[in-house]
Order: C-alpha cells, then sequence, then structure tokens
C-alpha cells in the first residue's frame, strides 16, 4: 500500500480552506467547530505529493474539492476523502482506498447503535446532532468482511432515498443479517433525498429523525417489509432522471442499428450475447468494450480464453480495417501498427483486462472492481468473455441450474453497481436453447451470427426496449 505524509496532505488543505469551500460547507449544514473537529480542508489544486510506489508528482487529484481525512481508532489519517465542488465526475475521489476502515470509525467503540448512511455529508450531520453514524470512505465497496466489523452493534442502513440506494440498502441488510448482527433498514419520508437534505429541510430535524427511527424499528418488528406505496413518490423522481441526460448514463455501441434497438444506446443492465464458436462474440464485445472506454466509461474485461495482447490485436486490427489474421501472422507494417496503437491509448487508458484463471471467482471480479472504483471514482462495466468459465469446474456448465444461478449474479452485478454487464455465452450445438430462466434475468440477449463478407448478424430474442428481430452489425 502507498504510504503518504497523510498528516502533512491534511494540514496543508486545512489551510488552504478558502471562503468558497467555507460557504459550501455551511450551505450543507455543518459548523464551524464542526469543520474544525473532521479537520476538513480544500485542494485549490496546487497541493502536489509525491507517489511512493512510483517516485513522481501528483498534482490537481484533488482539485476543487473539499477533503476530508479518514482516521482509524488510535486516531490515525489512513485516507483522504475528496468531495467535487462543481459537476465534475467522480463526485468522490480517494486517495488510497482503504477498505478496512469506516468513515467516522471511532464511534464504533463509543455507542451500540449506529446509522450505516451513505456519504460523508450524511455522518458529519448525524454527528453533529449527537447520532453516531459511519459510512463507506468508497462507495458501492460494502462487504460481508465490514459486516463482521460491526458485531456487537445494532445497525440502522439510511442510504440515498432513490431505487439505487434501496437496492444498496436491502444489500447491506442482507450481509449483516448473514453475519447474525442486528441490522434494519430507515426509510426517509418521500421527498428527502439523503439524511443531509432532510436535516437541512426539517424544522427540529434531530428529534424528527429520532422519531422516524423509532416508528421504522417498531414497524419493521411487525411487518417486514413496505408496502410499494411508501415508494410511489421515489418512483417518479427516479422517472424523472430520464429526462435530465446529465444524470442517467446512456453509452453509445459504437452501432447506430444497436444503440437505436435498445432504446438510444447502451444503460445499466445484463447484455448477454451468445452463439456457436467463432461465431464472433469476443470481437463484437471487444468493440463495444473499446467504444465505452473511449468515452470516458471504465471497462473491466474479464477473458479466459484470449490473453490481454490477444485482445489487443482485436482492437488494433479494427482500428487498421485489416483482417485479425493478418495481425496475428505479423503480416501489418510496424509503422502502421504504432501509429494505431497511439490512437489505442485513449481507450487502454479506461481498460483493465482481467486474465482468469480456473479457479477465478465472482470474488475475483468484485475485488477487480473495487480497485477500478478506488482509481477513477466509478463502477466499471464489466465483459465477461466467456460467462461459463465462472461456474464451478465441478458442475456441468450447461446444467439448467448453474446457469441460472450465473445469470443471477450477473443481474444482481449491474444492480448492485448501477453498470453495464455484457456476457458472452458458446452454445454447444444448433439444437441447444438458452433457458427461459435465464434469459429472464437479462435486459437484452441476442444470438450472434458472423457474416460472411464482414461484421455480424445479431437475431436479438429479449429487449427490455421492446424491438426484437434480426439486425445487422458492422
Amino acid at each position: 500500500m502507498m504510504q503518504f505524509d497523510l498528516d502533512a496532505l491534511t494540514l496543508a488543505f486545512q489551510k488552504s480552506l478558502n471562503n468558497e469551500a467555507y460557504e459550501y460547507l455551511i450551505e450543507r449544514g455543518l459548523t464551524e467547530e464542526t469543520i474544525e473537529l473532521f479537520r476538513i480542508g480544500y485542494d485549490p489544486g496546487e497541493i502536489g505529493f509525491v507517489s511512493p510506489n512510483e517516485s513522481k508528482l501528483i498534482d490537481h487529484f484533488f482539485e476543487h474539492r473539499v477533503v476530508f481525512p479518514v482516521i482509524d481508532t488510535s486516531e490515525q489519517i489512513v485516507d483522504l476523502i475528496g468531495r467535487a465542488l462543481d459537476h465534475r465526475e467522480p463526485k468522490y475521489k480517494v486517495l488510497i482506498g482503504e477498505n478496512l476502515i469506516f468513515f467516522n470509525h471511532g464511534v464504533l467503540g463509543a455507542s451500540e447503535d449506529l446509522v450505516f448512511c451513505q456519504s460523508v455529508f450524511d455522518v458529519i450531520t448525524l454527528h453533529q446532532s449527537g447520532i453516531a453514524a459511519i459510512c463507506m470512505p468508497n462507495v458501492m465497496l460494502f462487504k460481508d468482511t465490514h459486516a463482521k466489523m460491526l458485531e456487537g452493534h445494532r445497525v440502522l442502513i439510511c442510504m440515498g432515498n432513490d431505487e439505487m440506494g434501496r437496492r444498496e440498502s436491502a444489500r447491506i441488510a442482507e450481509l449483516i443479517e448473514s453475519s447474525g448482527i442486528s441490522g434494519m433498514v430507515i426509510q426517509l419520508p418521500e421527498g428527502f433525498r439523503d439524511v443531509n437534505d432532510f436535516f437541512l429541510r426539517v424544522e427540529d430535524p434531530t428529534q424528527t429523525f429520532i422519531a422516524i427511527i423509532q416508528h421504522s424499528v417498531q414497524e419493521q418488528m411487525v411487518t417486514p417489509m413496505n408496502p410499494d406505496v411508501k415508494y410511489l413518490t421515489a418512483y417518479t423522481e427516479e422517472y424523472a432522471k430520464l429526462t435530465k441526460e446529465d444524470v442517467v448514463q446512456w453509452w453509445s455501441s459504437g452501432y447506430d442499428v444497436l444503440d437505436e434497438w435498445t432504446g438510444g444506446g447502451i444503460r445499466e443492465g445484463f447484455y448477454l450475447w451468445y452463439g456457436k464458436s467463432e461465431c464472433g462474440k469476443t470481437a463484437l464485445m471487444k468493440s463495444i468494450a473499446d467504444e465505452l472506454a473511449l468515452q470516458g466509461t471504465p471497462v473491466l474485461y474479464l477473458s479466459w480464453d484470449n490473453s490481454s495482447y490477444e485482445l489487443w490485436q482485436y482492437s488494433i486490427s479494427r482500428l487498421l480495417e485489416v483482417p485479425l489474421q493478418a495481425m496475428q501472422r505479423g503480416l501489418v507494417e510496424a509503422e502502421l501498427v504504432s501509429d494505431a496503437n497511439k490512437a489505442y491509448q485513449a481507450i487502454a487508458t479506461m481498460l483493465w483486462t482481467m486474465e482468469g484463471k480456473i479457479d477465478t471467482s465472482a470474488e475475483d471480479v468484485s475485488n477487480a472492481v473495487e480497485q477500478i472504483v478506488r482509481a477513477t471514482g466509478q463502477a466499471p462495466v464489466i465483459v465477461v468473455d466467456q460467462m461459463l468459465r465462472l461456474i464451478n469446474p465441478s458442475m456441468d456448465p450447461y446444467s439448467n441450474s448453474a446457469l441460472i444461478t450465473l445469470g443471477y449474479v450477473l443481474k444482481t452485478w449491474s444492480q448492485l453497481w448501477d453498470i453495464v454487464v455484457l456476457a458472452g455465452l458458446p452454445i454447444p450445438d444448433s439444437n441447444w436453447t438458452v433457458p427461459a430462466p435465464l434469459l429472464a434475468t437479462t435486459d437484452f440477449a441476442a444470438e450472434v451470427f458472423r457474416r460472411p463478407s464482414n461484421g455480424w448478424r445479431i437475431q436479438v430474442v429479449k429487449n427490455r426496449a421492446g424491438m426484437r428481430g434480426e439486425l445487422e452489425l458492422g
């Protein structure tokens, strides 16, 4: 792990806290005493520091962000979190990605009841009101190892008041309860985005929030599930996001006809591409992965049958519009390949290739996602070149139970991280059909055929945008 002088950095950021950053913190409801207590600072983009591993200067890392130190139980700073003051992405960045410490970790030893929140502002808002609260320094990374760290506590989960927040609340609650820890989901009233928003807009927010906790606990002891009527306003707010292009994540696949068929582009969901061996699934998925990476979206490409070098050949041959076999046989001029490689750098910056092994598991993929989130602040698109490899080798990979379970896992990944999951499935012969329950887990499913000339013919059999039938790509 990189060893920065975090104390010196924190002090430098504190000294750089200007009027704009200070006013922003005040507008979020923080007092001057709280700002000093949590040692909050600001990076004007002028504070550089040296990476211990690479011995090079890192500057502008937290530029125009308020910076929060993450402190362990020994009062040692173990990481830094930066929150953008404008609309730059990612909204939150971490320096190291310390994943064994919660933000506001020190309250674990001071209170049996804890509120688990989504962001540092939620935590600080509650702490300022005398309510013990924690969150992950990095969003979307809560795992069973973190649940075990909460033993001996009653955990009240209060994430963002939207669809993603509800899904994450349910996932965290399941992990906590499976570890034998008392956990309950606290639902904010409709119309409030999160805890910080609630405290800014409600009169006497502390007592009102405590009353909500008490009511939620009593209600869930009687009936553990909430009726859908509780979420109707949230549903309409979620729908309203679709009208805001800067909020909803849509990506072009690089193929206009495919974007049209998927309702305007690729968005969060599980996309299944299946077909016989040598039908061109890998070339198709790699071309889409390259397009997504070129748009600035991190991509994790998981491959067993092709090395990262071989996948690079796929991309360079496509950029040069030469047959893949010509690249594989070394028949393309080195100067042309070098020029194409310069163009490919923009793609490679946001592309991570993970070469799978016989024992690579879903947990390994999850860990790789964590590393990319730490590096970019965003969960990556996941491309699983050969999804059968994720099935336990002791099982029949084409058994319905194995495929259906894996389909559920891939669908859960897309919902958990609010991302695109592209998976390729080879079919053994033309008589074999994809199990209906596996298709049911997908948002888009298509059989891939190679065209005699060039490109692909795909038969769309499942599409949440509604359009089904045949189309040609390439």
